[in-house]
């Protein structure tokens, strides 16, 4: 075989070593560069934070190193963007939580006035004994009975337990209470009353209108001693079963409740009939009053408007017709209403819904 020699490479200019040799140490110092910033920049920033921290000083941060947020594509709302057709609505922030919840109740709610004490006994003492007198501070007649509990070498005239009526608006003494015999005595009293005259002769051959206006319906939902408890909601027009006097008005109230209290907590109007007897009507709404005390008042005429005060759970107007028996009880009477079914009166059962007659007035027979 012929031996063949290996192809003669062609040779390197000078320039060309010096070249690379350059390029080779270049690549180094950027390496090391690098490789001294790695482990430099972790201890720099952390004796950064340190600092600021331990001196307190307000240090402007470094920008982060994070991308930017890309710019909001809805503009700024303008004046300008309202007038345009295709500009987006401007946004409007919800309204702050109130920091506390809207009472469900007017304010004076919280400032219900305590039951007032319309009679009035006060004792004036003497050297043999006292003298007892009594005020009646309504217009309404009262009917008032007081006892003994305590009496020591005392005679009382009249003799105790003692009932009577006093007017509306009236006062006068009492009782004597006298030292029967030379010595110590002593005594003590307690006395209720209540609404109502104990003279009163109801007249059973009234008829009475129905306490709500002609093309109004309301069941009757409960009779409880004849006293007549309608449903109704409340703001419902209230008007006179029967003409009188108004002698007792209260539209202050404004809660309810099933407690004790709220038996004397109720908003009413009462009116005397000629007969002497009273006709109560009960639950009217706060303010709800139209009349006043001393005003004469016609069956069918507006007196005030239906609510929820008082001893009751829901919206009703409850309607009586008494007098006082003394100062514990009193009697209701059993009533005969003209209705659009009964123009000339009958007594109502409950669970049925009653409609005045068209031309209402009260009847006798």
């Amino acid at each position: 075989m012929d031996e063949q020699s290996a192809p003669e490479l062609p040779g390197r200019l000078p320039w060309e070593g010096l070249v690379g040799g350059l390029v080779g140490c270049l690549a180094v110092g950027i390496l090391s560069s690098g490789i001294v910033v790695y482990y430099l920049a972790p201890k720099f920033h952390k004796a950064t934070a340190n600092v600021n921290f331990s001196a307190n000083v307000s240090v402007t941060p470094l920008p982060s190193a994070t991308a930017p947020s890309p710019p909001s594509t809805h503009p700024t709302p303008t004046a300008e963007n309202d007038d345009e057709d295709d500009a987006e609505p401007a946004y409007s922030p919800p309204p702050p939580a109130p920091a506390t919840p809207r009472p469900a109740r007017p304010s004076w709610d919280a400032t219900d006035p305590a039951p007032s004490e319309d009679l009035l006994v006060r004792q004036v003492k003497r050297s043999d004994g006292a003298a007892l007198f009594v005020e009646n501070r309504s217009a309404c007649p009262i009917t008032l009975t007081i006892q003994l509990d305590e009496k020591l070498n005392l005679v009382s005239n009249p003799p105790f337990p003692y009932t009577t009526t006093v007017a509306g608006k009236q006062k006068f003494k009492l009782a004597d209470l006298s030292m029967y015999r030379p010595g110590r005595w002593s005594y003590s009293y307690t006395y209720k009353y209540s609404e109502g005259s104990t003279t009163a002769q109801h007249d059973r051959s009234f008829m009475y209108s129905l306490p709500y206006g002609s093309g109004d319906s309301h069941p009757l939902t409960l009779i409880n001693g004849n006293e007549y408890h309608f449903a109704m909601p409340e703001d419902t027009p209230v008007q006179a079963s029967r003409g009188g006097k108004v002698v007792a008005c209260e539209d202050r109230y404004s809660r309810n409740g099933l407690s004790p209290e709220y038996f004397k907590k109720v908003n009413r109007v009462i009116i005397r009939h000629d007969d002497g007897t009273l006709g109560g009507y009960y639950y009217l709404r706060p303010g709800g009053v139209v009349v006043q005390v001393g005003q004469a008042v016609n069956a069918g005429d507006l007196i005030g408007y239906s609510g929820t005060t008082g001893h009751t759970a829901t919206p009703q107007l409850a309607f009586c017709v008494f007098k006082a028996l003394n100062g514990k009880s009193k009697q209701f009477f059993s009533l005969r209403f003209a209705t659009s079914d009964s123009p000339h009166g009958a007594p109502l059962r409950t669970g049925v819904s009653y409609q005045p007659p068209t031309q209402s007035h009260p009847y006798t027979f």
